[in-house]
C-alpha cells in the first residue's frame, strides 16, 4: 500500500511539473548534497547579484526540511520520495535566482513555509505501520510540490508582478493563498493522528511497565539469571558495581506524567534501518525496571567490539522505551572533557543555565536528578574508564530511574553496574535483513532467495557486524554492484589488519577491514582528504566551523572558504559511503565517525607513513588556528576558556592518534607547542590529568625530534608538571622537585646567554617566577630557611619592577610563602596577615583557582591561629566555591570537605566533623590515586569516632585507624625526614605530612620570638 499511494502521488505532482517545463529532481537525498548544488546554482546566477543572499536566508530553516525529506523517506521506504522534498526546494531557489526582482519577497513565503513544518522526526517510529498518518503525510507532500510549482511558474512567468496579489488563484494550478490554507488543514489532522497514535503506544507501553513493576525482586532475579546466565548468574549484591546499588519498588507509576513533554538532550537521529536486537531491548527495559532496596537509579552496562551497535541498542531503547520515561538525557563519556559538556547540556533543557561556572551548572543538574520526582534516563555513552563519570552519577534518586553504560571494555568482568549485557554481533539472517534494506530494488538480475542467501553469507563474512553491513550496504549503492559482485570484491581485497585482529582481545571469527578497504575505494580525492583529517579528531562530533582555511594549501584545498561546494560534496561522498554522519546542532553542525571505522582509517595510514604525516600535520595546523595561545608569563586566563573547552576534544583525540600510532610518528616542534600551549591553559579548571598528559607527549615530541636540554619549551613544560604535583602530596614531591630545578636552570641558562642591553622585562618575569615556584617544592620538605632565602631574593627584584598593584600576581607568591615561614616561625598572627594580603591581591585580577586555593590556605591559617569560627567560615565558603567550580570529586574539593572535618572536630563540633569526613572518604573511594588524603581522611575520621556513644562508632574507629597506619608505613618511606622520625604514629603532624603543604592544618613550629624577629625585618623592608 505504502509504494502506490506514494508512486501515484509523484505521479501526479510529475505531470504538473511537466506542463509547467520543470523538472523535479529525485537525487537529492540529504542535506550535504542539497548544499554543494545550492552553490552550484547560486555560482551560476552569481551576475545577479541577490543570489549570494539565498543559502543566508533559508539554512535556518533547514532542520525542518530535513526531517520532512526523512519523515517522507521512512513512510515510503524509498529515499527518491523524500528527495523530491529536496528537489522542490531547488527548483524554487534557481528560479528565484534567475528571476531576482521578486527575490525578498518570494523568500520570506519560502522562510515562513519551512518554519511552519512541523519536526516530523518525533513521530518517525509511528509512520511504517500507520496508514492513517501516511496519508496525512502524503497530503502534505503534494501540497509542499503544488507550493513550488506556484512559486516557479509566477517568478519565470511575470518576475514584476506582486506574488501575494497574483498568485491567489489559477486555472492551471492551487493559488498560494490556496495552498497555504491546504497546508494547515493538513497539518492539524496530522497533528491530531499523530497524537492519537501516541496514545495507543502509551497505553500499551504503559501495560508492559505496569507489570513488570508487580514482578517481585525473587521474581525477577529468577528471570534475571536464566537471561543472562553467562554474565549475571554468579554476580552478589555485595559486588554490584563501584558505587554500590539497589532501589526500592517505584512508589509511582512509570506512565506518571505521559502526558508531558519529554525532556531530553538526545541529538542522535533514530536509525531507521535498526533490524534485530528485540531480545537485548526487552532484557534492558526488564533489567531498567527491576524492584531494588535503595534509593539508587538502577544501571545496565552494554558492552562488546567496536561496531557491534552498542550505541544503536542504546539508542534505539531511548526511542523505543521513551514513554517510561519523563526526561532522557543522552552523555558523551570517553573523556572527562565531553561528559562535562553533554552533562551541562542538560541544564539548557532544565532552566539550569549559567555560563560562567560550569561547576555550579553541573552541581545544580545532579541536585535535580537526585530530588525530582520525574523518571529520568541518563545514557553514558562510550565509557572507558568509570572513574571518568564518577562526579555526575546521581548518589540517590526518587523516582525509579536508570543508567545504561555502553562500552568496550568487559563489564561482566569489571561490575560497573547493576546489570549487564554482552552485545553479540548479528545472527545471519538479522544481517542479512540489515544489509537486504538497504540495497536498492532492482539492482541485479539474482532472485530474493539468492540475494537472502548472498546477503546471509556476506553477513556471516564480516561477522555479523552492523557497522560493516551498513559500509558495505554504503558500497553497494555507491557502485551498483550486485551482491555476489560484493562478495568476490570482499573476498579479493583480504587485509593483512584481519590477521591482526583474530588475535589478543578480538573475540570474533570474521574480521571487517575490507569492507573499509571496499567502500574507501568508492571515495573522491577530496572525500579521502577530509576522512584523514577526521581519524585524527573527536570521533563523537567535529565541529564544521574549524574546518575551514583561509590561506592558500594544496593539502587542504577542499577546506578553502571560497570554495565550500568541494567541501560540502566530500561530506555527501562520505555520507553516502556509510563513513560519517553530519548531526544538525543549534549553532554548529557536526560531523561524526564511528570509532571502529576510525580505527580502520588511522590502521590504513599506519601502512602509509608518508599520507599519515601529512594529515597529522595538517590537523594541527586547523587546531592551531582555532586554540588561543597562553599567557606567555603563564598566569591563569579565564576568558579564553570558553574556546579552550570547544575544542580540546579534539586536541585529546590527536593525541591519542598520536601515542597509539605504529610506527611511531616523528613530530614538529609546532606540535609540541601546540599540546603544551592547550596544557598550560587548562591545568586551574579542574583538568589536571588531562594537563599532566598533554606535556608529557609535549617533552616526548621533544625528544623525539632531538630538542635540547636548554630549550625554553622544556621549562614551559616542567614548570607545569611541577604545579601539578603539588595537589597531590608525598608520592610525587620529589617528582615535582626534579620538575622545577629543571625549569629554573634551563631559564637561567636563557638569562645568562641574553646580552643585558637585551634583556626584557618578561624573561625576568619568567625567570623569577621558577624560582617561587622552586619555593614551593621546598615547602613541600619543610625546607622553610631555604624558602626564606628565596623570598627575600624574589622581593627586591619585583620591587625594582613596581607596585604590588601592578604586579598582584608576582607580590601575592611572596606574601603566600612567607605567610608559610612565619607559621614555622611561630608567629602565626603575621602569617594571617600575609596570606590575607596575598588573597587580596589575587581578587584584583583574574586568577580563577588560584585566589580560591590561596582564600583556602588563609582560613586554615585562622585555625592555627586560634580562630577557629572564623576559619570555618571561610572554608566553608571556599567549599562552596569548589563544588561549584570542580565538582565533588575533584581532589581540591575534598581536600576542603576533609579540612573542614578535621577543624570541625578540634572545635568539639563532631556533627558537623563526621558529615564532612564521611564525604571526604567517600569521595576518596572514587579516586584510588588519591592514596596520601584518603589515609589522612581515614586517621581523622577514627579520632572523629573514637569517643562516640555507639559501640559500632568505636569499632569502625579502630578499623579505620588500623588502615591509616599501615597507609601512613606504605607512604613515609618515601620522604621521612629526620625531625619527624620521633613522633608516635597517632600524631597528626605525620598525616599531615603527607599531604601537600597547604593542605596540612598541624606543622612543626619554632618559638615564637624567632618569628617576631622575621616579621619586624620584614616590615622595616616595605
Amino acid at each position: 500500500m505504502a509504494d502506490s499511494i506514494w508512486a501515484e502521488a509523484l505521479v501526479r505532482k510529475q505531470n504538473a511539473l511537466k506542463s509547467a517545463k520543470v523538472k523535479l529532481t529525485l537525487d537529492v537525498t540529504n542535506v550535504e548534497i542539497f548544499e554543494a548544488t545550492v552553490d552550484e546554482i547560486t555560482e551560476k546566477y552569481a551576475k545577479k547579484g541577490a543570489s549570494k543572499f539565498v543559502k543566508e536566508r533559508l539554512s535556518p530553516h533547514l532542520e525542518h526540511i530535513i526531517s520532512f525529506s526523512e519523515a517522507i523517506g521512512t513512510a515510503s521506504q524509498s529515499a527518491s520520495y523524500g528527495g523530491a522534498i529536496w528537489g522542490g526546494l531547488l527548483i524554487v531557489i534557481e528560479s528565484v535566482c534567475r528571476f531576482s526582482r521578486s527575490l525578498d519577497e518570494i523568500l520570506t513565503e519560502v522562510e515562513a513555509l519551512q518554519a511552519s513544518l512541523p519536526i516530523f522526526s518525533e513521530y518517525v517510529g509511528l509512520y511504517s505501520n500507520n496508514p492513517g498518518l501516511q496519508y496525512c503525510l502524503r497530503d502534505l507532500f503534494e501540497d509542499y510540490i503544488d507550493f513550488c510549482l506556484c512559486v516557479v511558474r509566477y517568478t519565470s512567468r511575470n518576475p514584476a508582478l506582486h506574488i501575494l496579489r497574483n498568485v491567489t488563484s489559477s486555472s492551471s494550478s492551487k493559488g498560494l493563498q490556496s495552498i497555504k490554507e491546504s497546508i494547515e488543514k493538513h497539518k492539524a489532522r496530522f497533528a491530531d493522528k499523530a497524537e492519537a497514535a501516541h496514545r495507543r503506544n502509551a497505553e500499551r507501553h504503559y501495560l508492559v511497565t505496569q507489570k513488570l513493576t508487580q514482578t517481585t525482586a525473587s521474581e525477577f532475579a529468577s528471570i534475571h539469571n536464566s537471561v543472562s546466565p553467562e554474565s549475571n548468574a554468579n554476580r552478589s549484591a555485595s559486588v554490584s558495581s563501584h558505587f554500590g546499588r539497589g532501589f526500592s519498588h517505584a512508589s509511582n507509576s512509570y506512565g506518571k506524567g505521559r502526558d508531558e513533554p519529554l525532556i531530553h538532550t538526545v541529538t542522535l537521529k533514530r536509525n531507521t534501518i535498526f533490524t534485530g536486537r528485540d531480545e537485548e531491548l526487552e532484557q534492558l527495559q526488564r533489567y531498567l525496571s527491576t524492584p531494588m532496596k535503595d534509593n539508587e537509579a538502577r544501571s545496565c552496562a552494554v558492552h562488546g567490539i567496536g561496531g557491534v551497535g552498542k550505541t544503536q541498542l542504546a539508542l534505539e531503547y531511548a526511542y523505543r522505551y521513551r514513554l517510561s520515561y519523563q526526561a532522557i538525557f543522552w552523555l558523551r563519556a570517553e573523556n572527562t572533557v565531553e561528559l562535562l559538556e553533554s552533562f551541562s547540556s542538560i541544564g539548557n533543557k532544565l532552566g539550569i543555565v549559567d555560563d560562567v561556572n560550569q561547576g555550579r551548572r553541573v552541581a545544580r543538574i545532579l541536585d535535580w536528578l537526585e530530588t525530582t520526582d520525574k523518571r529520568w534516563l541518563l545514557v553514558m555513552d562510550n565509557l572507558e574508564e568509570l572513574d571518568t563519570v564518577a562526579a555526575v552519577w546521581p548518589t540517590t534518586s526518587l523516582s525509579s530511574s536508570s543508567v545504561i553504560l555502553t562500552t568496550q571494555k568487559p563489564c561482566d568482568c569489571l561490575n560497573w553496574a547493576d546489570f549487564d549485557i554482552p552485545l553479540r554481533p548479528l545472527s545471519g539472517t538479522a544481517g542479512s535483513t540489515l544489509l537486504l534494506t538497504q540495497i536498492p530494488p532492482g539492482l541485479s538480475d539474482e532472485s530474493k532467495a539468492e540475494q537472502k542467501e548472498l546477503a546471509m553469507e556476506i553477513s556471516d563474512t564480516v561477522g555479523g557486524l552492523p557497522l560493516w553491513l551498513n559500509a558495505l550496504g554504503g558500497f553497494i549503492a555507491q557502485s551498483q554492484c550486485s551482491l555476489s559482485e560484493c562478495l568476490d570484491s570482499y573476498r579479493s581485497s583480504f587485509h593483512p589488519l584481519d590477521q591482526g585482529m583474530k588475535t589478543g582481545s578480538w573475540t570474533y571469527e570474521k574480521t571487517p577491514s575490507t569492507v573499509f578497504d571496499l567502500a574507501f575505494s568508492k571515495l573522491s580525492d577530496d572525500a579521502k582528504t577530509l576522512l584523514y583529517l577526521l581519524a585524527f579528531l573527536n570521533p563523537d562530533g567535529v565541529p564544521e566551523s574549524m574546518l575551514s582555511i583561509d590561506g592558500p594549501d594544496d593539502n587542504l584545498a577542499v577546506l578553502g572558504t571560497s570554495s565550500r561546494s568541494r567541501f560540502f560534496s566530500a561530506i555527501a561522498n562520505l555520507r553516502n559511503s556509510q563513513l560519517v554522519k553530519r548531526e544538525g546542532q543549534k549553532n554548529e553542525h557536526l560531523l561524526t565517525t564511528h570509532r571502529s571505522i576510525q580505527t580502520a582509517i588511522l590502521h590504513k595510514l599506519d601502512q602509509n607513513p608518508d599520507q599519515r604525516q601529512i594529515s597529522f600535520q595538517d590537523t594541527c595546523t586547523l587546531l592551531r588556528q582555532v586554540l588561543p595561545r597562553p599567557s606567555p608569563l603563564q598566569q591563569p586566563e579565564s576568558d579564553k576558556w570558553p574556546r579552550i573547552q570547544m575544542f580540546l576534544p579534539q586536541l585529546l583525540s590527536l593525541e591519542k592518534a598520536y601515542l597509539q600510532a605504529r610506527p611511531p610518528m616523528v613530530c614538529s616542534l609546532e606540535v609540541a607547542v601546540l599540546l603544551s600551549d592547550v596544557g598550560l591553559n587548562i591545568w586551574d579548571r579542574g583538568l589536571a590529568e588531562d594537563a599532566r598528559s598533554l606535556m608529557l607527549t609535549s617533552e616526548k615530541i621533544l625528544d623525539g625530534i632531538g630538542c635540547e636540554r636548554w630549550a625554553m619549551e622544556r621549562s614551559n613544560i616542567h614548570v607545569l608538571l611541577g604545579i601539578l604535583t603539588d595537589t597531590v602530596g608525598i608520592t610525587q614531591r620529589k617528582e615535582g622537585l626534579r620538575y622545577r630545578e629543571s625549569a629554573q636552570q634551563i631559564r637561567e641558562h636563557h638569562i645568562d646567554s641574553i646580552p643585558p642591553d637585551q634583556l626584557t622585562l618578561e624573561d625576568e618575569i619568567r625567570y623569577y617566577n621558577t624560582i617561587t615556584d622552586l619555593a614551593c617544592s621546598h615547602q613541600q620538605f619543610n625546607r622553610y630557611d631555604e624558602v626564606e632565602a628565596t623570598c627575600k631574593l624574589v622581593i627586591d627584584k619585583y620591587r625594582s619592577w613596581g607596585t604590588e598593584e601592578e604586579f598582584p600576581y608576582e607580590f601575592a607568591k611572596y606574601y603566600h610563602h612567607m605567610a608559610f615561614v612565619l607559621v614555622y616561625r611561630g608567629d602565626t598572627e603575621a602569617a594571617v596577615q600575609h596570606a590575607s594580603h596575598a588573597t587580596e591581591l589575587l581578587e584584583l585580577g583574574s586568577f580563577g583557582l588560584l585566589a580560591t586555593l590561596f582564600k583556602f590556605d588563609c582560613a586554615t591559617l585562622y585555625f592555627q591561629n586560634g580562630q577557629n569560627d572564623r576559619a570555618i567560615a571561610e572554608h566553608e565558603e571556599v567549599l562552596q566555591r569548589r563544588l561549584l567550580k570542580l565538582g565533588r570529586s575533584n581532589i581540591m574539593t575534598i581536600q576542603s570537605f576533609l579540612t573542614l572535618g578535621a577543624i570541625y572536630y578540634f572545635s568539639h563540633d563532631v556533627v558537623h566533623a563526621e558529615a564532612h569526613m564521611r564525604e571526604a572518604i567517600k569521595q576518596c573511594g572514587r579516586r584510588p590515586d588519591l592514596k596520601e588524603t584518603t589515609v589522612r581522611a581515614k586517621f581523622y575520621m577514627s579520632l572523629i569516632l573514637r569517643n562516640s556513644g555507639e559501640e559500632a562508632g568505636r569499632i569502625e574507629s579502630r578499623q579505620l585507624a588500623e588502615e591509616a597506619k599501615q597507609g601512613l608505613h606504605n607512604l613515609l618511606p618515601l620522604d621521612f625526614p629526620a625531625f619527624l622520625q620521633d613522633k608516635d604514629d597517632d600524631d597528626p603532624i605525620l598525616y599531615d605530612y603527607l599531604v601537600p603543604w597547604t593542605n596540612r592544618i598541624f606543622v612543626e613550629q619554632q618559638p615564637a620570638g624567632l618569628g617576631k624577629q622575621l616579621v619586624d625585618r620584614t616590615r622595616g623592608q616595605n
